[in-house]
């Protein structure tokens, strides 16, 4: 008897969970429907060839072939498809979405310009949201990410028109990108570290990724080939927002804002570098900060100034002395020497070199 009553109640909880869970599928379509019918108000054209909703017991998983969504910022139009992606959630944790998409393509161009296209392989993207729908921690991966047709300079476009300024055969393996909100973030709102009280912080970005090909380094002294590079992030001070204004932008700066660089390393040909430091703008909206750094490798940086004028055999004489004279007083386990790395009058400087002249970040 007690036996019956027990398969009973896990018969019931079964049925239950089942009716349950067809309840939150057919949500999960009437929520797609709704989301396509707001975007094609918006202007936006979308299509695909098969749109299915499964994933029963554990979750809800939505798989979509063939699609592709149309829509302009502006003057620029984009077109972003896809042969086959899947959106996964929880059926108890909905807040939190899963994507996959064996190819992600985004195409973009203006009129009297060469398209660009942008390029992911094998993406995996997590979403996870507040309570009131807005995104609290974002993460992309992706075996590859490459820019290619992306050539198009003011010079090729058609009178009037405006052109998305991107580099041509660029290409990320094992590329990584993690942001979280201030309130998903490791440090609180406002709280102090070893530098003192800071801004409040306003979110976190880190980027990683191996195998960089950058072309428009191919003339630099380490070539256009990054091994590794990784950068982790942190926005203090609020404005710095997507479509922020000039006027936003100097009330960040003005009011303390700053962009801390906590940690970053890249190897790149004979340089590898390991670096940390805070930044922010100028008057001019040019960088302005300092960063502490750990280099190796500097030796072909000196030799490229010098052959194109940029420092005096005199200077780089004495600049190689000095550093050698640092190197053998001042450096870590694997070699790096420690120089400051300055941004400051519109000038980039490794210790007292100057090695680039610094652009403002935004025009007045």
């Amino acid at each position: 008897m007690r036996f019956r009553i027990i398969i009973g109640l896990l018969a019931a909880l079964l049925v239950g969970y089942s009716i349950y869970w067809y309840v939150t599928a057919n949500q999960a379509r009437s929520d797609i429907a709704a989301w396509i019918k707001d975007q094609q108000a918006a202007g936006h054209d979308i299509s695909y060839r098969a749109l299915e909703v499964g994933g029963y017991p554990y979750r809800i998983e939505v798989q979509v072939k063939d699609a592709v969504v149309k829509g302009h910022n502006g003057d620029v139009a984009w077109t972003l498809s896809a042969p086959h992606f899947a959106v996964v959630s929880a059926t108890w944790k909905s807040e939190h979405k899963i994507l996959f998409a064996d190819r992600l393509t985004l195409d973009m161009g203006t009129p009297g310009a060469e398209g660009q296209r942008l390029i992911a392989e094998e993406m995996r993207a997590s979403l996870v949201s507040d309570d009131k729908g807005d995104p609290a921690r974002v993460s992309v991966v992706a075996d590859s990410l490459t820019m290619e047709g992306l050539a198009a300079t003011v010079a090729d476009a058609a009178p009037g028109a405006q052109v998305v300024p991107i580099a041509k055969g660029v290409q990320f393996k094992d590329m990584q990108f993690h942001w979280r909100a201030a309130a998903e973030a490791v440090r609180e709102k406002g709280e102090a570290d070893e530098t003192g009280i800071q801004e409040p912080l306003a979110w976190q970005i880190a980027f990683m990724s191996k195998d960089i090909h950058y072309p428009e380094f191919a003339d630099s002294p380490y070539g256009p080939d990054i091994k590794d590079m990784s950068l982790v992030f942190e926005m203090r001070g609020l404005g710095i927002v997507p479509g922020a204004t000039l006027k936003t932008i100097a009330a960040w700066r003005d009011q303390g804002g700053t962009l801390e660089l906590t940690s970053g390393s890249f190897k790149w040909g004979k340089l590898d570098t390991k670096l940390s430091g805070s930044v922010t703008l100028d008057q001019q909206f040019r960088p302005l900060g300092a960063f502490a750094a750990l280099v190796k490798g500097y030796e072909p940086l000196l030799d490229h100034l010098l052959k194109s004028g940029g420092i005096e055999h005199q200077d780089a004489a004495t600049v190689k002395k000095m550093l050698d004279q640092i190197i053998a007083a001042d450096t870590d386990n694997d070699g790096r020497l420690r120089l400051p790395l300055t941004m400051q009058a519109g000038q980039l400087m490794l210790g007292p070199l100057p090695i680039a002249a610094l652009e403002p970040v935004v025009r007045p």
